[in-house]
């Protein structure tokens, strides 16, 4: 018998070998270590193997059962996976085996990707924040240098590139918050095929999360090609009090004008404004090219004329990261620009004509004028000479752009809200998709699930009256919504609550026990003596 899910992993002994299945109980990690650094040891390879290609990785050299128990600190391997590799070795001759496969044979599928080092990309990220303190957090999965095999024939064998794009989001302590995944592909000219194989490439994405500490693991395949790109990082997420003054992180854009969005979908759509980034917290630029940041900036200040008259000063100081002079520039904007959130976005255009080809740092401070608040940020970046490559070329999902709404992003905060255990947060999340503009409906059951767990029988009532009886629900949905209804007095609304259901999916014991509450507590004993029996029957 085999897990439902497992891992192989195949490897070479040595260079002239043929590949071989790797055994976490009879090879170890040692066997995948090449570099003299592991010193034979398996523990030090379990930690040179996790630097460079991350924590699943990693624990797939000490099992290839998902779902069993490892331990990263140290090489201590269950033999559950040679077991399983002993069933597998064995499957070629069982004959239930062979009768499956001639069955199965015409829907064979497979599929295959070669995960190449982490040393070709990284991950850059920022937070930013919209209306009503909405988080979300933007990314770039960046190449370090041009990458000319993303451009390859598609389809009709015109050039273009086919991505896939999927970014695994858990807390802190390792909680899994919520997947994502979508498919990158574009047609492209002849002359945008061949500017593209010699500009730097990043996969933009955007994360909707709650406040809290989550760990991001982003991987990007070609599927031309089959190679996988894979980066991870720790992220932070502030609380939107207590912060006193606060910068995100400065991104540099490129000199394609930014463009209006209030509906805000897209990576890089900050307070309904589009940019076009080329870096967050390091880009590089052509010589005499200008370069141009934006920042967000926080203050738990309200919004309700505290800020009248006020100034905030920005200074924007940059020079040569090996030392040399440093310029600086001053603006002042009025404070009143921030928004009902407490959030107001700034920018700014830094002449580097005169600078050489080298690495810069440009550091960014704000303060109130007259005040103790002051807030930093940074970001380097490289003048290359002008025959470099520098600015990106950028993918992301073009089916964001067709949200409709905030629900499907305020869903997503819910999920997070439940992952950090702050049922207060996921109840408002789910809430506000499912009152979204249309309502996000898979919203429905996380909403009964958390209003049910805090006992919030009037609000379950009103979700009742509103899809409890004319859209199909889930059965633990259904169960959950007609007993709230009931607990907030109104029994009739109940029971037609589990009889509708009952005409779109089958019975279960719980649904009949529900009704048959619901009968005697109307007084019909008669009904509820029927589906007490029917409930013994399931």
């Amino acid at each position: 018998v085999l897990p439902p899910y497992f891992y192989i992993l195949f490897y070479k002994r040595s260079p002239t070998d043929e590949y071989t299945l790797y055994s976490p109980y009879q090879d170890g990690p040692v066997r995948l270590v090449t570099t003299l650094e592991n010193m034979n040891d398996q523990t030090k390879s379990i930690d040179i193997i996790r630097k460079s290609m991350g924590d699943e990785i990693a624990r797939t050299t000490l099992s290839l059962i998902p779902n069993e128990p490892v331990n990263l600190a140290e090489y201590t391997p269950s033999l559950a996976s040679d077991v399983m590799l002993s069933n597998i070795r064995g499957l070629a001759d069982n004959p239930i085996t062979l009768q499956k496969m001639n069955e199965r044979r015409m829907n064979e599928q497979v599929t295959t990707r070669l995960l190449v080092g982490a040393e070709q990309t990284e991950l850059q990220t920022a937070v930013f924040r919209g209306q009503d303190h909405r988080s979300t957090v933007h990314y770039l999965l960046r190449f370090r240098e041009p990458e000319a095999t993303l451009i390859g024939a598609t389809g009709k064998d015109q050039p273009g590139y086919k991505l896939m794009l999927e970014t695994t989001v858990v807390t802190a302590a390792g909680k899994p918050v919520y997947r994502d995944q979508s498919s990158l592909n574009e047609v492209l000219s002849a002359d945008q095929a061949g500017g593209a194989r010699h500009q730097f490439f990043a996969a933009a994405g955007r994360l909707p999360l709650v406040p809290g500490k989550y760990k991001l693991l982003v991987t990007l395949t070609n599927q031309l090609n089959h190679a996988a790109y894979r980066q991870q990082q720790d992220i932070a997420v502030p609380e939107p009090s207590g912060i006193g003054l606060e910068l995100s992180s400065l991104v540099a854009f490129s000199s394609t004008p930014p463009a209006s969005d209030e509906e805000g979908h897209l990576p890089f759509d900050v307070s309904g404004i589009r940019f076009d980034p080329i870096g967050i917290g390091s880009a590089t630029i052509r010589q005499g090219e200008p370069l141009r940041v934006f920042t967000q900036v926080w203050s738990d200040l309200p919004g309700d004329g505290a800020r009248a008259g006020r100034k905030l000063n920005f200074r924007y100081s940059y020079g040569s990261l090996s030392g040399g002079n440093t310029e600086t520039e001053v603006d002042a904007v009025d404070e009143e620009a921030f928004d009902t959130s407490g959030s107001l976005l700034t920018g700014k255009k830094l002449a580097t004509d005169h600078l050489l080809p080298g690495n810069y740092r440009l550091v960014v401070s704000a303060g109130e004028e007259g005040g103790e608040r002051h807030a930093y940020a940074s970001l380097n970046f490289q003048v290359a000479p002008s025959n470099m490559p520098a600015g990106l070329w950028i993918a992301q999902d073009p089916g964001l752009a067709q949200l409709a709404g905030y629900g499907q992003d305020d869903y997503k905060r819910g999920l997070s809200a439940v992952a950090q255990a702050n049922s207060a947060e996921a109840a408002k999340w789910f809430g506000l998709a499912v009152d979204a503009v249309p309502p996000y409906e898979q919203g429905v059951p996380r909403l009964v699930s958390v209003l049910a767990q805090q006992q919030k029988y009037t609000e379950l009532a009103h979700l009742a009256h509103r899809f409890g009886t004319s859209r199909p629900l889930d059965e633990k949905t259904v169960v959950l919504l007609a007993r709230g209804t009931a607990q907030s007095g109104d029994i009739k609304l109940a029971t037609q609550i589990l009889e509708s259901a009952l005409s779109w999916q089958p019975p279960t014991a719980e649904m009949y026990s529900a009704l048959a509450d619901f009968y005697r507590a109307s007084g019909d004993n008669a009904r509820a003596a029927e589906f007490e029996a029917r409930a013994k029957t399931l």
